[in-house]
């Protein structure tokens, strides 16, 4: 099974946003994740790359808010 790791690319640093990745989706706006688990994070932002050999997802900050849920 590959899951990605997914980061938030915010002022040159690279914050991990969600490990094992599982779905990407755009609702609203915004970057929405889902772990395999079933938790969820969101950003505005725009993807830079996806890497699947590295399993990596890279999203540029658009703006400072982030939101989790779980």
């Amino acid at each position: 099974m590959c899951l990605s790791k997914a980061f938030l690319i915010k002022n040159g640093k690279e914050q991990l946003l969600l490990d094992s990745v599982c779905n990407v989706r755009m609702e609203n706006g915004e970057i929405v994740l889902y772990d395999i688990i079933g938790e969820t994070s969101s950003v505005r932002g725009v993807i830079q790359d996806v890497d699947l050999i590295r399993n990596t997802i890279m999203i540029r900050a658009e703006e400072a808010q982030t939101q989790e849920t779980g």
